[in-house]
């Protein structure tokens, strides 16, 4: 069996006729590291959506034997052209499109993890309820480390001023920073920081969003360069 992911790249699967799609799920959410409820199955011809309730079904019951192409796909379609955010550029825009929609499928369910951001808490660790909201563009090790470091969920935006689809891709970052307030949003320059920060070692593709959960790294995510 063939699936194709978010992210436009494919991965051949060696699975039991009598495996439901069910359990087909399970593996490649567990080998890709793409949360179990923020995406479904879909094939392109016939077309046909797999929902929850055809997940139960074994692949013998719903004629996806011997062979058979399934599509990783969000469930949430409107995540593909976030407001106001600009539709994604053609020429590599297919593969922007499946990167955003990955980003956008996994701060869902990052953000998700943890209540909302109390809207008036004068206990409330740097940045304050004020700074949530939006993408922290880092000017120094120090901040850094400090944003990371005093809050619960953390996401990370590696880029480079030469990186064009790190361009395509910001104004999507920005918009996913004013809808999950309960998640610090971060950008850093690649070429700034390679040196002096330890999260950056052994990044060669930018973008690349690092995503942290009470100070631990919890999954890495590689865009679209």
């Amino acid at each position: 069996m063939r699936i194709r992911l978010f992210n436009g790249q494919t991965t051949d699967e060696s699975c039991d006729v009598d495996s439901t799609l069910s359990q087909v799920k399970d593996t490649i959410s567990t080998k890709h590291n793409i949360p179990r409820g923020s995406f479904h199955f879909r094939q392109t011809y016939p077309n046909t959506i797999f929902d929850e309730a055809k997940e139960k079904d074994t692949l013998r019951d719903l004629g996806l034997y011997p062979n058979a192409t399934l599509v990783v796909t969000s469930n949430n379609p409107a995540l593909l052209n976030p407001t106001p955010s600009p539709a994604p550029q053609t020429g590599g825009g297919d593969y922007i499109t499946a990167t955003v929609n990955y980003l956008y499928s996994w701060v869902t369910w990052f953000a998700g993890t943890t209540p909302p951001a109390p809207t008036n808490d004068p206990q409330e660790p740097f940045p304050s309820q004020s700074n949530r909201g939006k993408v922290h563009h880092v000017s120094s090790e120090k901040e850094y480390n400090q944003l990371k470091n005093t809050n619960d969920l953390v996401i990370v935006d590696i880029s480079a001023t030469w990186c064009g689809p790190c361009k395509k891709i910001a104004p999507y970052f920005e918009d996913l920073a004013t809808k999950h307030r309960s998640v610090v949003f971060l950008h850093v320059d690649l070429d700034k920081f390679k040196n002096s920060l330890s999260d950056l070692k052994g990044i060669n593709s930018v973008p690349t969003f690092l995503y942290f959960k009470n100070k631990r790294l919890v999954t890495t995510v590689k865009g679209a360069n």
